[in-house]
């Protein structure tokens, strides 16, 4: 039995998105074991390993197909949420230990089928002056187009690779360029008039063994997908820089062991001013939705916190030891955990609360639909700024008259505004009246008082 092919039916989910919140991993398998067991695991990319993982069971077919549906697969032991933006793949492991995954696909927040028909319905994302190929060579692999140039007529047109000693390409029946020795090379390819050109990257170790000849449609240059989405995840930073709490549920730990989203600091231990309330303190992240602690006098650990021990405020993070076993406030209780004479000696120890949490917003549904709002918003801002530039650099207004067959186009270089200015520019009004609303609202005021 061998897995011989996995692939999934898109490039792009979301468990916001109606249509893209189910991914269908289709699996191939040759010369199937009846009865034989296959893991097949949602696989983050990002270090934190397998999401969810299911089992199937082979039977005569050599095709199968496994669901993973991102509002139901991704969550937890604890009902937190692991599903979050970012890289993934489908792994499957035979019984032998043998691991195949298929091609990297994206798992997004706001995905680019949203954003082209809601957030920049209508926006092409061309550029005017600059001419690429549609899709990049996929038969001759080895080969990058890099520049077409300006003058080159829109169309489909043959790109020819022939072996021999040396290899040669050629462009639209234009002269043969050798490929000399095995190193990434740059070559000016002319077409059959030796008036229109293309450049390419070439790497000779991917090229194909055999003749080939593939067509290349030439047309206006635009933002891929992949641009979309790395857009989509720096606005999501921003986004969450700005309102000062994570979007999504992220790992922190003080003493990183393994994956973690971010490296923690650890908090100070203040002696409390009376001993008629609660061992407290405060983490430095509003949202906590699981946490562990542990006590440090200096690099060593001096208490382990029971975690039935441990409530904490969800918003503010403000955490508090409650021993299960008292029902009014007695210090004495904390001495099987703790050392007394560290917390009546020094008025302070720095460092000493360790801790391992699980922080961010739950999820982005009902009222925290905002975030999603502001995400999109901001992203389109910045690819609109990007677009109205490309479109015509420069570019200012344009007028035809049909009666004395002229045109005339004015161009600026003070401009304060592109093609896109309107539409981004009640985007960035928005940004700039929500934003403090939406920090306010999911962080809370954060303050800390000595």
């Amino acid at each position: 039995m061998t897995v011989t092919s996995v692939f999934v039916d898109k490039t792009e989910y979301s468990r916001y998105y109606p249509d893209l919140q189910v991914i269908t991993a289709t699996i191939q398998v040759s010369n199937p074991t009846q009865g034989a067991t296959l893991s097949v695991a949602l696989f983050r990319l990002d270090g934190y390993g397998a999401v969810v993982t299911k089992q199937i069971t082979l039977a005569a077919a050599t095709q199968y197909q496994v669901i993973f549906d991102l509002n139901r697969d991704c969550l937890d032991s604890l009902n937190i949420y692991r599903g979050k933006a970012g890289d993934y793949v489908i792994q499957v492991t035979d019984p032998s230990g043998n691991v195949i995954q298929s091609g990297m696909f994206a798992v997004s927040i706001v995905t680019v089928k949203e954003i082209t028909t809601e957030w920049a319905k209508g926006v092409t994302f061309y550029d005017y002056e600059i001419l690429r190929p549609r899709v990049q060579p996929q038969q001759i692999t080895g080969v990058e187009v890099i520049e077409v140039t300006a003058n080159h007529f829109k169309g489909p047109f043959p790109l020819a690779f022939t072996v021999g000693n040396p290899s040669t390409l050629s462009w639209n029946g234009g002269p043969q360029v050798p490929i000399n020795g095995l190193e990434p090379q740059q070559l000016l390819l002319l077409d059959q008039r030796q008036q229109d050109d293309i450049i390419v990257n070439v790497d000779p170790l991917k090229l194909p063994t055999q003749n080939v000849t593939e067509t290349l449609v030439i047309d206006n240059g635009r933002i891929t997908d992949r641009a979309m989405i790395l857009q989509v995840r720096r606005a999501m930073n921003w986004v969450q820089q700005q309102i000062i709490t994570k979007i999504e549920p992220n790992v922190v730990d003080t003493d990183p062991v393994g994956y973690v989203d971010e490296v923690a600091i650890p908090e100070t231990y203040y002696q409390p001013r009376n001993f008629n309330k609660w061992m407290s303190f405060k983490i430095p992240y509003p949202n906590v939705l699981d946490l562990s602690v542990t006590g440090w006098f200096n690099r060593g650990q001096v208490a382990t916190v029971p975690r039935d021990w441990t409530v904490w405020d969800e918003r503010t993070g403000i955490v508090e030891l409650v021993p299960s076993n008292a029902s009014q406030v007695v210090w004495t209780f904390y001495n099987g955990v703790f050392v007394l004479s560290y917390l009546f000696n020094y008025a302070s120890i720095p460092s000493f609360w360790h801790y391992h949490a699980t922080v961010g917003l739950r999820d982005l549904w009902n009222e925290r639909a905002v975030v999603r709002e502001a995400i999109a918003k901001k992203a389109v801002y910045e690819m609109l700024n990007t677009a109205g530039s490309s479109y015509r650099a420069g570019f200012s207004s344009q007028g035809v008259s049909r009666d004395g067959i002229s045109e005339n186009a004015s161009y600026t270089s003070s401009a304060m505004y592109g093609v896109y200015g309107g539409h981004y520019g009640s985007y960035l009004t928005w940004l700039s009246e929500n934003i403090p609303k939406m920090k306010s609202r999911f962080c809370g005021m954060q303050y800390i008082t000595i």
